[in-house]
């Protein structure tokens, strides 16, 4: 199982099987950034499967690989912060996004 969390910093992923593992093993846990230096994060959404991280910075929504710090895409077009962006379950390229402009969006993304 994996969590993400997010700091005006850091949006870092973490394997809680391994955390626990090290823990156990007297090692401070440790989790793997993948995006740096971002904006403020509102929100963040795995895709199915996990291998794309959406994080809601601002009025936009970036795309992030799940296992290394890259940026896949930049969503742009909400003119306020985006407060909250989910993939559809049953098609993964597509998001949707909500923004404080009182706005939604479903976007395709590859």
């Amino acid at each position: 199982m994996t969590v993400c969390s997010a700091a005006e910093d850091y949006v870092i992923i973490w394997d809680i099987e391994r955390c626990h593992m090290q823990a156990l093993n007297g090692v401070l846990p440790r989790g793997i950034v993948i995006g740096t230096r971002l904006g403020h994060i509102q929100h963040l959404s795995f895709c199915p499967g996990d291998q794309v991280v959406a994080a809601c910075a601002d009025s936009k929504i970036i795309l992030l690989s799940s296992a290394q710090e890259e940026i896949l895409s930049v969503l742009e077009g909400h003119t306020s912060s985006v407060t909250a962006a989910e993939f559809c379950s049953w098609q993964p390229e597509i998001l949707v996004s909500v923004s404080e402009d009182r706005t939604f969006k479903v976007e395709y993304h590859c």
